[in-house]
Parts: C-alpha cells; sequence; structure tokens
C-alpha cells in the first residue's frame, strides 16, 4: 500500500538521507518523501518547496530551509540521538496521524487508504507501547525488520454491503448461510485448507496420542464449512489456477478432488489458458498533418543540435523540436554529460577571462604563473560548480558541500583545466578575443510551404587568433569536447551530413563549421576577415601534440570559406526535407540508438 512505501521513504531519510553529526539532508532522500502522494495531502506548501529546493540544486539542505510550515516542520524535525528508536518511532505516528487528519477530506470516500493508514497507525501505537514499557530493547536495523514483518503478515479486510451487489466472504463469515449461486475462487491446495502447522513444541504425535487439538481437527473443521456452504445452492463454480508458482507446481484443492470422485453430482470441467505471444514492435512514422504543418511555420531558429538530432533520427527530431518534449531531470547528484561540459567550459572561461586576459597576447609565462599556483584553478572551477550545478547566486556566501561523487567529479575537472593550460602553452604565443561568444548566420531556404528565413548557430567555446610559421594569422573557432575522440575521418563536406556517420563525431563537425561559417560573416567578431579555421579540441586525451583543426579528405581546414556554398547548401536540403509536407518523420534504422533515446517509450508507444 502506499502508506507502507512512506513509512520506508521517512525511516531512509532519518537514517540514510541524513548527516550523523550536522543533521543535514540529502535532496534524493527528502524528494522521495516530499514527492509522495500521501505526503501532498499534508500541505499545500509542499509543491511549491519541492519546486524551490530542485531549481537551486541544493543537495544538502537543513531542517530549518525545509521547514516552511506545520507539517513540513514535523517531517523534518531532527530526532533525538539518546533514544532514536522511540523517537523514530513516536515521530512516524504522528506523521501518519496528521496525514490521517488531512484525509478526511481529501480522501473521505477511499476506504483502502483510510483501513491501510488506521492499520499501520495500529501497529506503531503497539510497537511504541512495548518500547515505553522497556520490553522491546532493540536497534534501529531491527526495529526497521520488525516493522516490514509485521506489515507483511497484516491484512486489509475487505467491507462489503450485505444487502447490495456482489458478497465477497471468507469461508468463516459463510456460517449458517444457504446460497444459491456460489463462485469459490483460488481454491488451491494450500489456500483451501489453509496450511496449517502447529505452533507448539509438543510434537505432533504425543499431540495425537493424548488427544490434543491437531493440524488435522483444523483442517476437519475446515472441511465442514465448505461442504455445508455448498450443500443448498443451485450452482457452484470453483476455480483454481494450476501455473508453476516460485518454481512449485499448483494443485487443485483436497476438497475439489473428493467431489470428482465421490460426488454424484453433474462436474464440467474447463480450462482457461492465457496464451502470450511475442509482438513485433513497429515504429510508425509521423505523418505532417495540420497542426504539425502550422507549428513548422512558426519556427524561426533551427540550431546545430536540432539539424544533428533529425539526422540521428526524425522522430526524435519532431519531439524535441515541435513537440517540445523535455528529458526527465535526474534529481540525483551526480553530474551527466552535458552538465559536466558545462562547468568545464565556465571553469575555462574564468581562468582566460579573470587571470590571464583577453584580447591581449598569452604568453607561456603566463600559463606557467597559473600552472604554478594550483589554488587559482581551484577557486575557478569551484565558481563553475557554484554557477552552472548548485545555482548558486554569485552574491551568496552560502558555502559549497560536495559529496562523494561530486568531488571525484571536480578533480577531473580540475585535472582536465591543467591539461587544457599545458596544451594551450605549446600553442602560444596566440590571442583569445572571445570566450563563449554567439554567433549567428541568416539561411534563406525555399521551402514548401514558401520562402522563410531561419537563424541558424550557437555559443562558441573559444575564438583565438593563431599564427602560422610562414607569420600568417588565423582565427579559429575552438570547440572544446570533454568526452572520447572518436573522430573519423571524412572524404568530403557531404560525409558531416550522412545519418550514418552520426557515430563518427560529424555532428561536432557540423557544429563548429557552422560556427565557423557564422564567425566568417560577423564584422564583430572578424574585424579584420582573417580566415576562419574550425578546431576541436579534445581534453581527455594526455597529449594534444596534434593539430585540433577540422580535415576533409586529409587537409586541414584552414578556411572555412573555401568549403561554406557545399555546406550551407546541405543545410538548406535538409531544412527543404523537413518542411516537405508529403515526407514523414520516420525512425532511424540504427535500432541501438534507441537505447539511449529519451522518447524511447513515446516512440514505441505512438
Amino acid at each position: 500500500t502506499p502508506v507502507v512505501s512512506l513509512i520506508s521513504q521517512l525511516i531512509l531519510l532519518q537514517t540514510n538521507g541524513k548527516t550523523k553529526d550536522s543533521g543535514i539532508y540529502r535532496l534524493k532522500y527528502v524528494n522521495a518523501v516530499l514527492r509522495h502522494p500521501y505526503c501532498a495531502i499534508m500541505s499545500e506548501a509542499i509543491p511549491d518547496l519541492v519546486k524551490n529546493i530542485n531549481k537551486n540544486k541544493r543537495f544538502f539542505l537543513s531542517p530549518e530551509e525545509l521547514s516552511v510550515d506545520e507539517a513540513t516542520e514535523l517531517l523534518f524535525g531532527n530526532i533525538k540521538t539518546n533514544d532514536f528508536n522511540k523517537e523514530l518511532n513516536q515521530w512516524l505516528l504522528a506523521i501518519i496521524s496528521k496525514i490521517a487528519l488531512a484525509g478526511k477530506e481529501t480522501l473521505a470516500d477511499d476506504a483502502f487508504f483510510q483501513e491501510s493508514v488506521f492499520k499501520t497507525f495500529k501497529i506503531l501505537s503497539r510497537i511504541g507501547l512495548l518500547i515505553d514499557s522497556g520490553e522491546l530493547q532493540i536497534n534501529t536495523t531491527t526495529y526497521e525488520r520488525l516493522l516490514k514483518q509485521i506489515i507483511n503478515t497484516t491484512k486489509i479486510p475487505f467491507h462489503g454491503e450485505p444487502v447490495k451487489g456482489v458478497q465477497i466472504m471468507g469461508v468463516l463469515e459463510t456460517r449458517n448461510l444457504d446460497f444459491e449461486h456460489l463462485l469459490i475462487l483460488s481454491c488451491n491446495e494450500g489456500n483451501m485448507p489453509k496450511n496449517a502447522s502447529d505452533s507448539s513444541l509438543i510434537p505432533h504425535s504425543i499431540r495425537q496420542s493424548f488427544q490434543m487439538t491437531t493440524v488435522d481437527n483444523k483442517v476437519a473443521v475446515y472441511a465442514y464449512y465448505f461442504h455445508r456452504l455448498l450443500q443448498r445452492s443451485k450452482d457452484i463454480t470453483i476455480l483454481y489456477n494450476n501455473s508453476n508458482d516460485t518454481g512449485h507446481m499448483n494443485e487443485m484443492s483436497r476438497f475439489m478432488l473428493q467431489l470428482m470422485v465421490e460426488s454424484k453430482h453433474s462436474i464440467t470441467q474447463k480450462n482457461i489458458k492465457t496464451e502470450l505471444s511475442p509482438t513485433s514492435v513497429t515504429i510508425r512514422p509521423i505523418t505532417k498533418d495540420s497542426k504539425i504543418i502550422e507549428t513548422l511555420n512558426d519556427i524561426e531558429n533551427i540550431y546545430p543540435t536540432d539539424l544533428n538530432t533529425y539526422l540521428r533520427c526524425q522522430k526524435r527530431f519532431f519531439y524535441s523540436k515541435l513537440a517540445k518534449l523535455k528529458e526527465n531531470e535526474d534529481d540525483d547528484n551526480q553530474l551527466d554529460n552535458r552538465i559536466f561540459g558545462n562547468i568545464f567550459h565556465a571553469a575555462s572561461e574564468i581562468i582566460y577571462k579573470e587571470v590571464i586576459g583577453i584580447n591581449i597576447p598569452v604568453t607561456k609565462s603566463k600559463i606557467e604563473d597559473v600552472l604554478k599556483k594550483p589554488h587559482i584553478i581551484i577557486n575557478a572551477v569551484d565558481k563553475a560548480f557554484r554557477k552552472e550545478f548548485f545555482k548558486i547566486p554569485a552574491s551568496s556566501k552560502q558555502e559549497l558541500q560536495f559529496n562523494g561523487l561530486q568531488l571525484i567529479n571536480r578533480e577531473v575537472i580540475i585535472n582536465y583545466i591543467t591539461r587544457l593550460l599545458r596544451c594551450d602553452m605549446k600553442l602560444t604565443p596566440f590571442t583569445i578575443v572571445g570566450l563563449e561568444k554567439r554567433a549567428e548566420i541568416d539561411i534563406e531556404v525555399n521551402t514548401t510551404l514558401g520562402n522563410k528565413t531561419f537563424a541558424t548557430g550557437g555559443f562558441i567555446d573559444r575564438l583565438d587568433i593563431v599564427s602560422s610559421n610562414n607569420g600568417t594569422q588565423t582565427i579559429r573557432v575552438v570547440d572544446y569536447k570533454t568526452g572520447h575522440n572518436k573522430q573519423g575521418a571524412l572524404s568530403s563536406v557531404e560525409d558531416v551530413f550522412l545519418p550514418d556517420n552520426i557515430e563518427k563525431h560529424s555532428d561536432y563537425y557540423l557544429q563548429t563549421m557552422l560556427y565557423s561559417i557564422a564567425v566568417n560573416h560577423s564584422d564583430s567578431l572578424n574585424k579584420n576577415h582573417l580566415p576562419v579555421s574550425p578546431a576541436l579540441l579534445f581534453i581527455q586525451h594526455k597529449e594534444n601534440t596534434e593539430n585540433p583543426t577540422l580535415k576533409i579528405d586529409k587537409k586541414y581546414i584552414e578556411d572555412i570559406s573555401k568549403y561554406e556554398e557545399e555546406f550551407i547548401e546541405h543545410i538548406k536540403r535538409i531544412i527543404t526535407e523537413i518542411y516537405d509536407k508529403d515526407n514523414p518523420f520516420v525512425p532511424t534504422e540504427k535500432k541501438s540508438r534507441c537505447n539511449t533515446c529519451p522518447f524511447n517509450e513515446i516512440c514505441m508507444a505512438d
């Protein structure tokens, strides 16, 4: 029942979910409690509290921060450690009482809620009496197991109206009652009669010799009730299940077998089979109806990520770009690849913008000075964590609290920043002219819906000016990558737009080359109209001695303008295909991509 899952979450909150020394709660366990449906009826302030703590990424929360009203103050009140089990039981009782009172109005017609909460309150009250009397002295682990065992053996009875509808009854409730029509369910051996055992230290043979009550007596009484129930019925239907259950074959009750052998009545046997056959899932394309066409007409921007998504899977493009479905946010305290990359980018920006400087020559000595002072890198990474992960305002003096996994990721990012600086030291002298700069270009496309102009582009990680051996200057569009370098050789611009090449990092090519074209047309970003070169810098590799400039047909792209016309034509071709009314959004043929798609389940059921 839901109330039992709540009890489990509450116990976890006070044990694994709270630090012993400071009494600070962990976000993961706080969310599990606050998002429980029974907690929602305790207070109207809980939905806003959940929204605020997850928006600000506060992974460690004090009871004071969580106590916004009387109900939340009860939920997150600290329990005394000198008599933890007693306080824990009283705390659970108080919460269950609060839920029961709140549910009188909102769940007044829900008999299942009322009965389950009442039974749970009764169990906790009895355990509390045993603890208070001193008869039950156990540790927290044993308390939790004992509570779980008692709950697992507790049943909630069904209540029916005797004069209305179908009457659901147990065998003992049928005494002295006659029925014309009977439907007996689950008439399996072990259920009818019930598996009975002598809960006694006296052996069965001795009990039998001294004519004491044995299991046989209990079965005999059960047999009487069974046959007494059948004696005046006009038609009887008895069901039993013969399927395998936990490795054991279910059998019909001995009472049924006795009827088949000894009874003179007409008995008809019928078998009901549930045949399960695997069904192949066919993922259907999405036809562009009038509503989708209307949505397409409203689009003004198509970014490189949208184009890459379309090449990867057209249906995924529909779900993300047109249906505007969002991926589920994990409220756990781990860093996904996107957040990890954002922190690295923010930390590198802080190092170059606030320490080394931009729009001035970056020399070897400047980078060496930073490498000699590790605290500069550490402070930059912590500042990036505050901004990108914890979402703490710059004006706040709140101290950062890392858990184990976050500390590991923090050390990795510090290591990556150090590698970046060592790699750049080999490139010196160079000049950084922009960090996290936005570059856009307008593309006019003749679609089936008419001529449309789209803005495309994005944020560039780094713009720098480097000089070749002959003194020629080039402006580089550098894109940092913190993942593995699985970059494959591409023989032409067309290879960048082949769906099968997505796994070769051609999606990185598309993004960086498009940014380079936008910079090439920007008077503000490329004031001296220098040749623009796209580059991918994979930080994870220890030695970045190879030139990171992208290659087409084994030749470095030293000037993007040579490939611009062909590149833009392919972009227009993709957009034209997207806007073709007769061209549906089809799923990818590579099913391996479905495993990592956030819309996989929706796509299968569509």
